[in-house]
């Protein structure tokens, strides 16, 4: 049986590294177990999801090298909140947060009480609601076109001639023709 201490990860997984299925012991409590379960008869946790958690990196990333080694040593050192803090703003920086949610997803799935993986996932989620919420009120408007402001240029223009020249014609021509291009400028705006 291997003990807690020669081989367990931080407290925060709960779980034991270098775990195989030809182990005979649960990689998270130490129970003795038996090696055909599929999970351990004392904690319960499921030693297929175990093993998936240490095999391959996914697809998407393997072009990342910087990632999965990340991924690595946060897994040798789970308790160290700066290596995960700095793993999500590299998957940040490599537009790979899906991967990092992935794997502390993972985490939750081995250890649904797993407060650090819980925590981290919430940091990602902020960060990508930021960023949608940024682009949505980041919105560009485009320029309007010059015959919209040729049209405002000129309603002025009749305005101002109109209240020099007393024509209530041009006046009220030229309040309306800057009135329908400001309406038309914003309805634009809009779309």
């Amino acid at each position: 049986m291997v003990s807690h201490d020669d081989q367990a990860l931080p407290k925060g997984t709960g779980l034991k590294k270098g775990f195989s299925m030809s182990q005979k012991s649960c990689p998270k409590c130490g129970y003795a177990a038996n090696i055909e379960a599929p999970e351990c008869a004392k904690c319960g946790i499921v030693f297929g999801k175990f093993i998936d958690q240490e095999a391959q990196p996914d697809a998407q990333v393997l072009g990342n090298k910087v990632l999965v080694d990340m991924w690595k040593n946060i897994l040798e050192n789970y308790e160290n909140q700066q290596l995960h803090d700095a793993f999500i703003q590299t998957a940040l920086q490599y537009k790979k947060l899906n991967f990092a949610s992935q794997q502390y997803r993972k985490m939750m799935e081995i250890n649904p009480l797993d407060e650090t993986a819980k925590q981290m996932q919430n940091k990602i989620i902020q960060i990508v609601s930021f960023q949608m919420m940024s682009q949505k009120s980041g919105r560009k408007f485009k320029k309007p076109p010059k015959w919209n402001s040729a049209g405002i240029a000129g309603g002025s223009l009749l305005f101002f001639i109109g209240m020099l020249t007393g024509n209530l014609g041009f006046t009220f021509g030229g309040i309306v023709l800057v009135a329908v291009m400001f309406g038309l400028r914003f309805k634009k705006s809009e779309a």
